[in-house]
C-alpha cells in the first residue's frame, strides 16, 4: 500500500509524518471514539501524555463493564467480540492522552465497588454489576474517585465505545469473527 505525506505547508517543505491512507482515515474516524474535550479539562497536560496499557485490574473492570453493556446471548457478547482490546488499541494508537479519562473512571468504579460490596467490579454477580451500571448511567453512583469524571459521563463514554467496538471492522480488533455483523445480517462481501 502506498504511503503519502503532507508537504509544502507554510513553504517549509515536507513534514516528517508519513501514514498509510487507511491509517489516516482510521485515526480520523477514531475521533468519534474520543471522549468529549470537556472530560479532559480535569487532567493536567503532562498527565495526558503518559500512554500505557491498562493495569490488569483496569482491564478486567473494562472487560466486565463492556460485557454488561453488550452481553452474550445467542450471539457473542463484548468479551468474545474483543471489545476491550479494540478500545485499548484505539486509545493507545490514536488518542493516548485520553487514557487518563478511562483510568480515572475505571479506578473510581473499582473503589466504589469495593466500598459497596467488598469486591472489585468484575467479581460482582450479574445483578450487582447491572445495578452498579444503572446507578452510574443515572449519575447516582456514590463513592470515592468520581471527582475528575462523573459516573454518568464515564458510563456514556464506555457505552458508546463498546458499541463502536462491537460493530467495527474486525481488522481494528473488535467484532471478532464478524460476530456482530452476523447477528444483524450484514453482508460484508465488499469490506
Amino acid at each position: 500500500m502506498e504511503r503519502w505525506s503532507l508537504a509544502e505547508i507554510d513553504g517549509e517543505g515536507e513534514i516528517p509524518m508519513t501514514l498509510k491512507r487507511r491509517e489516516f482515515m482510521f485515526d480520523l474516524g477514531a475521533l468519534v471514539a474520543a471522549p468529549p474535550l470537556r472530560l479532559l479539562k480535569n487532567y493536567p497536560e503532562e498527565k495526558r501524555r503518559v500512554a500505557a496499557r491498562f493495569s490488569e485490574e483496569e482491564a478486567l473492570a473494562l472487560e466486565a463493564m463492556c460485557e454488561q453493556i453488550f452481553p452474550k446471548d445467542d450471539f457473542p457478547g463484548a468479551k468474545e467480540l474483543g471489545v476491550s482490546e479494540f478500545l485499548t488499541q484505539t486509545l493507545l494508537n490514536s488518542h493516548p492522552d485520553w487514557m487518563v479519562v478511562y483510568r480515572s473512571g475505571l479506578q473510581a468504579l473499582q473503589s466504589t465497588s469495593r466500598a459497596a460490596h467488598g469486591r472489585p467490579f468484575e467479581k460482582l454477580g450479574f445483578d450487582e454489576q447491572m445495578k452498579t451500571l444503572s446507578m452510574m448511567e443515572e449519575g447516582k453512583l456514590p463513592g470515592p474517585g468520581w471527582d475528575r469524571v462523573s459516573p454518568r459521563d464515564f458510563f456514556q463514554l464506555v457505552r458508546d465505545h463498546t458499541l463502536q467496538g462491537v460493530y467495527s471492522h474486525p481488522r481494528y480488533g473488535g467484532n471478532k469473527g464478524k460476530g456482530a455483523w452476523k447477528m444483524i445480517g450484514y453482508d460484508d462481501w465488499w469490506a
